[in-house]
């Protein structure tokens, strides 16, 4: 049987994530301590991971982080002729009555505006708008 050994990207990415998981950020002397790699393997693999991979992001005082990254499905919403308001997303599909549908747009409008997006205007009776992120 045989094994493959990792790359020292590889272990240096483990690392990070390792650190990250714990205590949000990781340093070049935590990735060194945990991993027990010379400075410049840890510093090369970094930096291929920053720039060429774009896994990993840098935060102020040479800490790093990784990159969030999630799976986008389409999202749409349709106004139905009685108020109702499906919903749908990727596969899944919810039915909203008028009073759900205008708790879920507060909650989404709020997290729109803290996250820089402004709002668009809301879709017609029997109309059915893509959202795009």
């Amino acid at each position: 049987m045989t094994q493959t050994k990792a790359s020292t990207k590889d272990i240096v990415f483990q690392a990070i994530i390792d650190l990250c998981e714990r205590f949000n950020f990781a340093t070049r002397e935590a990735i060194i301590s945990e991993t027990g790699l010379v400075f410049h393997h840890v510093d090369e693999a970094v930096k291929k991971l920053r720039e060429e991979d774009g896994v990993i992001h840098r935060l102020k005082g040479n800490r790093f982080t990784v990159v969030k990254r999630f799976d986008e499905q389409p999202v749409s919403a349709t106004v139905l002729d009685d108020g109702q308001v499906k919903v749908e997303h990727g596969d899944e599909m919810m039915t909203l009555t008028p009073r759900a549908a205008r708790a879920v747009l507060a909650l989404l409008g709020g997290f729109a505006l803290l996250h820089g997006r402004g709002l668009v205007d809301i879709p017609q009776v029997g109309e059915t708008r893509a959202c795009v992120a």
